[in-house]
């Protein structure tokens, strides 16, 4: 019996250190995984004017009015990834527009073939590159879509839209800490504030949520921290698409 309790006692110290260790897994999972969903690299649309889809956007700013043809599944030649296309002529020259969203951002945006949209393209080239996309009928919004540095940034045309956007704070427990060869310290999530018509959402990346009939879908919202001398390779820090439902 003694022996027993004696083993008893021995094993106390270890129980406890494996739920110390158990408790601490959780927490820095917590942190650095849970809720922090991250699209790497995913901007919210891409616009190309080449039939083949293999060209790159030539032009800074681009406004058109355009007739809508049909949407498909495409693969777009620059990365290789399959995308869904929706496909315009330029009213004016009848020139070929694709617009490419990954699959799952835009499928199912509210167009109709042989309707004539109004499609204002703005990209800003640099590390990383900034580009704003609205399609509208009339006066209603189709689609927006915006990628930037930060909310309201460098992409003007994020200014037109019906729904407000700006950061509401920085979600300081949720990040992610980088690795020895990552140019960034640090990845904080941030909440973003979406208005429309009286009413708001707050969401944190990775979140989608139908306000007065737009569905919105925040792919990145974060506070990036880099490395001395390593921001030649800044990432998005906000990308967001809203389709009218």
């Amino acid at each position: 019996m003694e022996n027993r309790a004696k083993n008893r006692i021995i094993l106390i110290p270890f129980i406890l250190l494996f739920l110390a260790v158990a408790v601490y897994s959780y927490v820095v999972i917590h942190q650095s995984g849970t809720g922090h969903n991250y699209y790497p690299g995913l901007p919210a649309f891409s616009v190309r004017t080449t039939g083949d889809l293999s060209g790159t956007e030539s032009f800074t700013t681009y406004s058109t009015q355009a007739r809508f043809v049909r949407d498909d599944i495409v693969i777009d030649r620059l990365d290789g990834i399959k995308k869904s296309g929706y496909i315009f002529t330029a009213v004016d020259s009848n020139s070929p527009i694709y617009l490419l969203f990954p699959i799952g951002t835009a499928d199912n945006l509210k167009l109709m073939p042989g309707e004539v949209y109004s499609l204002d393209y703005e990209v800003h080239y640099g590390w990383p590159t900034t580009m704003g996309l609205k399609v509208t009928e009339g006066s209603a919004l189709i689609f927006a879509g915006v990628t930037d540095y930060a909310v309201n940034q460098t992409v003007k045309l994020a200014g037109t839209l019906p729904v407000s956007v700006n950061q509401a704070r920085v979600l300081a427990g949720n990040y992610i800490n980088g690795t020895d060869s990552a140019p960034w310290v640090r990845k904080t999530n941030t909440e973003i504030t979406f208005a429309l018509n009286g009413r708001s959402a707050d969401l944190h990346q990775g979140q989608t949520y139908l306000l007065n009939g737009y569905e919105i879908t925040l792919l990145i919202a974060e506070q990036t921290e880099y490395k001395p001398g390593w921001l030649d390779v800044a990432q998005p820090g906000i990308s967001y698409t809203i389709v009218l439902q």
